[in-house]
């Protein structure tokens, strides 16, 4: 089971506030389920069985990113949360460290600076 840090002042800021209910839980499920590099894998079967929601990749990019990029489209399969790995793991990341050295080689085969 992966494990986050997560900010609750996420609750508190008015793009989240601003969004329908669904793209608000949407945005969390996204969090919750990315891998250790941000990078969501794009089925929203699942979340819209689990969730009895209908929502579509085009409503989730309009909502999410209507004043600042946050979820960036990789390919139509596979998006990266773009403020995820400074705020997991803090400013620059380190080869050294093994999990940087993980994040660092998933960012690398799937070709995202």
């Amino acid at each position: 089971m992966a494990k986050r840090y997560f900010s609750t002042d996420l609750f508190y800021e008015d793009w989240y506030l601003e969004m329908d209910l669904e793209i608000k839980l949407f945005f969390v499920y996204a969090l919750l389920n990315c891998d250790h590099a941000g990078l969501l894998r794009a089925n929203l079967k699942p979340f819209n069985a689990l969730n009895g929601t209908d929502v579509s990749p085009s409503i989730i990019f309009n909502q999410i990113n209507a004043e600042k990029q946050r979820i960036r489209k990789i390919t139509d399969r596979l998006w990266l949360i773009e403020d995820f790995i400074s705020f997991q793991y803090g400013g620059q990341l380190n080869p050294a460290n093994r999990v940087h050295k993980s994040v660092i080689d998933l960012l690398e085969k799937n070709d995202i600076d």
